[in-house]
C-alpha cells in the first residue's frame, strides 16, 4: 500500500559529528526501528499512514535538534534531560574510555528513555492537534508499533549489541527469553505512560485553541466585551497546566535515568549486572582498539541517522 500514491522511502545519512562514542549504539538501534516502521507503512499495515509519517518526522526532529545543540551549540536550546544523557554516556568521547563508566546496555537504555518518555508524547500530541478526529485509529497504530518492537528485540541483540558487548549476549543466553520478555513489557509500560501524557498535552492544547478562537470572535464584535477577561483567564490557566504537565514529564524522565544509573539497594542485582557489563565491555572495546579493529569500535564508526525522503 502506498500513502496517497506515494511509497515512503528512506536512507541513512551522516549528521553532526564523526566521533560520537557510545551514542552510536543508540543510533544503530534507532535506525533499525525507524526503518522497520517505514517498511510497515509501505506494506499498508497502518490505518492512518499519513499520521504515522507525521509522527516519525516530528519524533526524529526532537532527537536531531538535541544532537545538533549538543555537538554544535550555536545558541540552540538543549533539553536538560538530553544534556544529562549525553554527558552520562560520554557522547563524542572515545567509547573505549567511557565504557568503564557506563556499559553498552546503559548507553542504549538511557537515550531510549529520554526519546520515548520525553520526546514521544510531544510528537504524538502535536499530531493529534492536527488530526483530532483520528484519535482511535492513531491509538490502534500506536499499539501495532508495540508489537513491532517485540519482533525486533532479538534482532537488536544479535545484530547490533553483539558488535559492542559480547558479554550482554552471554547474559541473554543465560536468561533465555526472560530478558526480552521483561524488556518488552517495560517498553509497553513506558509507551502506555507516553500515550497518557500525549493525551493530556493534546487536551490542553485543544482547549487553548478553542479559547483563542473564542477570544478572536468576541474581539471582532465588541473589544470591551466582559467575556474576553473570562476567556483570557481560562487561557492563562490552560497554559499553566500545560507547563505543569511538561514539568512532570521531565521529572519522571529524570527519575528513570537516575534509577538506571543508581538503582536502590533493593535492586542490588541490577546494579551488579551493570557493573559487570561495564567491566566486560571496557575490556572488549579496549582490546578492540589495541588490535586496531575500527568496525566494532563505536567511536570510529561512521555516524548514521534515519532521514525520511518523500
Amino acid at each position: 500500500m502506498m500513502t496517497e500514491g506515494r511509497t515512503v522511502t528512506k536512507h541513512l545519512t551522516g549528521i553532526v559529528e564523526a566521533d560520537q562514542g557510545l551514542l552510536i549504539v543508540f543510533d544503530e538501534v534507532y535506525n533499525d526501528v525507524t526503518d522497520s516502521i517505514i517498511n510497515m507503512i509501505n506494506e499498508g499495515k497502518f490505518d492512518n499512514p499519513e499520521a504515522m509519517i507525521w509522527v516519525i518526522e516530528e519524533f526524529d526532529r526532537y532527537y536531531r535538534e538535541a544532537k545538533q545543540a549538543y555537538f554544535e551549540p550555536q545558541g540552540q536550546v538543549l533539553a536538560p534531560v538530553w544534556a544529562k544523557v549525553f554527558e552520562l554516556i560520554g557522547a563524542g568521547k572515545p567509547a573505549s574510555r567511557q565504557v568503564w563508566r557506563v556499559s553498552v546496555l546503559e548507553a542504549l537504555v538511557l537515550p531510549i528513555i529520554v526519546h520515548m518518555v520525553h520526546d514521544l508524547p510531544l510528537a504524538v500530541a502535536n499530531n493529534l492537534i492536527t488530526q483530532p478526529k483520528a484519535l482511535q485509529t492513531n491509538l490502534q497504530d500506536y499499539d501495532r508499533i508495540n508489537k513491532q518492537l517485540w519482533v525486533g528485540l532479538n534482532d537488536v541483540q544479535s545484530r547490533v549489541l553483539a558488535k559492542y558487548s559480547p558479554a550482554l549476549i552471554v547474559l541473554s543466553k543465560i536468561c533465555g527469553d526472560m530478558d526480552e520478555l521483561i524488556l518488552y513489557h517495560l517498553i509497553k509500560l513506558l509507551r502506555g505512560a507516553t500515550w497518557y501524557d500525549a493525551i493530556r498535552l493534546f487536551d490542553i492544547r485543544r482547549k487553548e485553541v478553542e479559547l483563542g478562537r473564542a477570544i478572536k470572535t468576541v474581539l471582532t464584535g465588541d473589544p470591551l466585551d466582559k467575556r474576553i477577561k473570562h476567556y483570557t483567564g481560562q487561557l492563562d490557566q490552560a497554559s499553566k497546566r500545560y507547563r505543569e504537565v511538561r514539568s512532570s514529564i521531565e521529572i519522571r524522565t529524570n527519575y528513570y535515568l537516575d534509577f538506571v544509573q543508581n538503582p536502590p539497594w533493593l535492586f542490588l542485582i541490577v546494579k551488579l549486572i551493570f557493573l559487570s557489563l561495564r567491566l566486560c565491555d571496557g575490556l572488549f572495546l579496549t582490546l578492540a582498539d589495541l588490535l586496531n579493529r575500527p568496525s566494532p569500535s563505536p567511536h570510529l564508526a561512521e555516524v548514521h541517522q534515519s532521514e525520511l525522503v518523500f
